[in-house]
């Protein structure tokens, strides 16, 4: 295991690389702080930008004395006085499929990471109606801002989920396509009565989440950038899941400035498999 940000994660041995300094490379360029209102002691002070927290579009520095803070890029610049960018955005991908993807706005290193985020929506693994009503309720909390992004994900034409709580083996629920009534009848099986003029959002944000969530140590969870990640079998990031419920995405092999960051959906054991196989697991 690593730290990434005090929080210890589970990293493959395969995406780890040894730095210098014997640990893993977790940003170590140097950056200068200004036009900080708040406090404007920090104004002038160099400190080590350490990693992008995509849920706040803030980036964490570390100061001399140790004390680390989140800063917006405009209020930092690298040492020749340079703007500091995002580390990633979002742009349409060309080729053979088509659609929105995640690229990398600068160079990134094997090991270094690439961001950390917090999930936006989060469910844990509960029976299908009760999950289908938490989602919903989750979905109408959400900041109005917050809804329009999640929206802006790709949105299967239908949903697609299980009908039941995640298991293995054997036993693990079916995945099935259902009707936008098939849905909010399932809805208020859970115990959500969805106002008419909410259906639609809430039904194409279940759509969003049945297509774009990752699985979260006992449920599932959904985040505005790292669920732009497209799939790759063989991937240039790796999706790392931290103890809170958060994620951070490791870079598995250097990626250069406009490179698209891709991660595998499938478990390690179902890429050994043949090309057949791997589209039955996506």
């Amino acid at each position: 295991s690593i730290e990434c940000l005090s929080t210890p994660i589970a990293v493959r041995p395969s995406c780890l690389e040894l730095c210098d300094g014997g640990g893993v490379q977790l940003g170590s360029r140097n950056v200068v702080i200004q036009n900080v209102g708040g406090r404007a002691e920090l104004n002038g002070l160099v400190a080590t930008q350490k990693v992008f927290h995509a849920d706040r579009c803030r980036w964490q520095v570390e100061l001399s004395d140790g004390e680390t803070i989140l800063l917006r890029p405009d209020r930092l610049v690298d040492t020749e006085g340079r703007g500091i960018v995002d580390p990633v955005y979002v742009a349409p991908r060309t080729g053979w499929q088509e659609g929105q993807a995640l690229f990398a706005a600068v160079a990134f290193d094997t090991s270094e990471v690439i961001l950390h985020e917090k999930a936006a929506v989060t469910v844990a693994d509960s029976p299908w109606a009760t999950r289908l009503a938490q989602l919903a309720r989750a979905f109408l909390r959400l900041t109005p801002a917050l809804q329009e992004t999640l929206l802006d994900l790709h949105t299967p034409t239908d949903y697609q989920g299980s009908t039941g709580p995640r298991t293995t083996g054997a036993g693990a629920p079916r995945q099935v396509k259902l009707s936008e009534a098939d849905i909010f009848e399932a809805v208020g099986r859970g115990g959500l009565s969805v106002p008419e003029s909410d259906r639609s959002r809430v039904g194409r944000f279940l759509r969003v989440f049945a297509g774009n969530s990752y699985e979260s140590g006992s449920g599932s969870a959904l985040f505005a950038t790292t669920s732009r990640a497209n799939h790759s079998c063989d991937p240039n990031v790796y999706r790392a899941d931290l103890a809170d419920g958060s994620c951070a995405l490791v870079a598995l092999k250097p990626i250069a400035p406009g490179e698209e960051l891709c991660v595998s959906y499938l478990r390690e054991r179902n890429l050994a498999e043949s090309k057949d196989q791997r589209v039955l697991h996506l």
